[in-house]
């Protein structure tokens, strides 16, 4: 299985934005969308942004609840702070730092970068190199947007 990261520099205002913009694109296209986050507080927050993002649109979506497992089978998008693609998902966009293993069950892993925020800047550099490295050994391809 081939793995395409990109990067994407945001204005740490937007990160959210770009999370709601990413995943509404991945539902328009029949695909699904793993959302990972750094903690419970970052989910909660990003679920609300999903909720309120747009007035005239509506994006299937739920926070990761490992009762509920069969149901979020079928749900095009789910929000976690676990390392379970449980609906299957193609497209991880990564809020929170997954790691790369994971990244790899993943068609496409979408790194968001708050560019105002400067130790995340340098851990997102690690995170480029540390793809790169792979890139040699396993089929990814990564990519940069800013």
């Amino acid at each position: 299985m081939s793995t395409q990261v990109t990067f994407y520099a945001v204005q740490s205002a937007g990160v959210s934005d770009w999370a709601a913009k990413l995943v509404e694109s991945a539902v328009a296209k029949d695909r699904r969308a793993l959302v990972f986050c750094s903690s419970s507080k970052e989910a909660a927050s990003i679920d609300e942004h999903l909720w309120t993002f747009k007035d005239d649109t509506f994006i299937p979506h739920e926070v990761y609840d490992e009762l509920a497992v069969e149901t979020q089978r079928s749900l095009p998008v789910l929000v976690t702070t676990t390392e379970e693609n449980t609906n299957g998902a193609n497209i991880l966009i990564q809020l929170g730092r997954g790691s790369l293993e994971f990244g790899l069950k993943f068609d496409h892993v979408i790194e968001l970068v708050d560019r105002a925020d400067t130790e995340e800047l340098q851990i997102s550099r690690e995170r480029y190199k540390a793809w790169k490295k792979l890139s040699r050994s396993e089929d990814v391809s990564v990519s940069f947007k800013g």
